[in-house]
């Protein structure tokens, strides 16, 4: 998507005023955009985030699959505890 920046993959938008761009949104909406296939080649993202990425990418390869489901269980488990 952002091709003229190839070693950012992870993005964070939030919403201002056009005309007072002091004034924004905060926390109200925000934009939250991970570019797949870049976030993958790179490597930088938590090990949770990196099996989502495995997992959305790759759901029908059983081989790379297999080393990314503890980390995905353990990630499901983390935010059912948190709920």
């Amino acid at each position: 998507m952002f091709t003229d920046r190839p070693e950012r993959a992870a993005w964070h938008f939030t919403l201002r005023d056009r005309e007072l761009g002091e004034l924004e949104l905060g926390d109200t909406l925000q934009i939250h955009l991970i570019e797949l296939r870049k976030a993958e080649r790179l490597g930088r993202l938590s090990p949770a985030l990196s099996a989502w990425i495995a997992c959305l990418l790759h759901n029908l390869d059983e081989a790379a699959m297999n080393p990314q489901r503890h980390t995905l269980l353990e990630a499901l488990l983390a935010d059912v505890d948190h709920s």
